[in-house]
């Protein structure tokens, strides 16, 4: 849907969405040896057959190992705040459903961090389907070895993640955003939808998608819509 390669990136205010009834694979945003930024965008993917579903996807390389990369090799994504990943999958065991999945091609444990966003805060990851693999995000603490992690409580206390890594993680949900309704891809949030003012405010000046000023209450909202 989106992507980001050898090239900086901005993704801000955008819907992302996608449904399908066979098998596949469902990327909503990748980043590959990309700087890439991601900042208040609603991300609603959905397979009805097994499929592996993933949120956002950053991948990274040792620049020692590929020098043909040389201009963003090693250089990770920026910041990750206030999106909403809606994900399922269904009917079989051997789907997987990833809110954000990292990986880093290098030989050196050190430099393992280096595909993960330096800051991933208040997004949400609403992760559903009856999936082998249901997790909120898939870090590589070391150079030759996954860890997932399945509860937002394990990721914003950055628990098996590497000691190396320096990323700043905190105040994300795994809560239901309440749409208003995805079946006519109305991804605006209903009144009781807990994303509602539970965004970050790392700067003033935001509009969302349709243009209306951030905040609108005591907080700015999660994903595309202020309400």
């Amino acid at each position: 849907n989106f992507g980001g390669v050898r090239e900086t990136a901005l993704a801000s205010n955008n819907i992302i969405s996608g449904r399908t009834n066979i098998s596949s694979t469902m990327i909503g945003v990748l980043s590959l040896v990309s700087p890439t930024e991601l900042l208040y965008n609603t991300i609603f993917m959905t397979s009805s057959q097994p499929s592996t579903v993933v949120g956002f996807y950053s991948a990274n390389m040792e620049p020692a190992l590929h020098p043909e990369f040389a201009n963003f090799a090693g250089t990770p994504p920026g910041r990750v705040i206030n999106n909403i990943f809606s994900l399922s999958s269904y009917n079989g065991a051997g789907c997987g459903v990833m809110g954000a999945l990292e990986t880093m091609h290098t030989n050196d444990d050190a430099l393992a961090h280096l595909a993960g966003p330096t800051t991933l805060a208040n997004n949400d990851f609403f992760i559903a389907g009856d999936c082998s693999v249901l997790a909120v995000y898939g870090d590589q603490p070391t150079a030759i070895t996954d860890q997932m992690i399945v509860t937002v409580a394990d990721l914003n206390a950055k628990t098996r993640f590497a000691p190396t890594d320096t990323s700043s993680i905190s105040g994300n949900l795994a809560v239901d955003p309440k749409f208003v309704n995805t079946a006519t891809y109305d991804f605006s949030l209903t009144a009781s939808s807990s994303c509602i003012d539970a965004g970050l405010e790392f700067e003033t000046g935001w509009f969302d998608i349709n243009g209306t000023a951030r905040p609108q209450g005591a907080g700015v909202d999660v994903g595309a819509f202020e309400r």
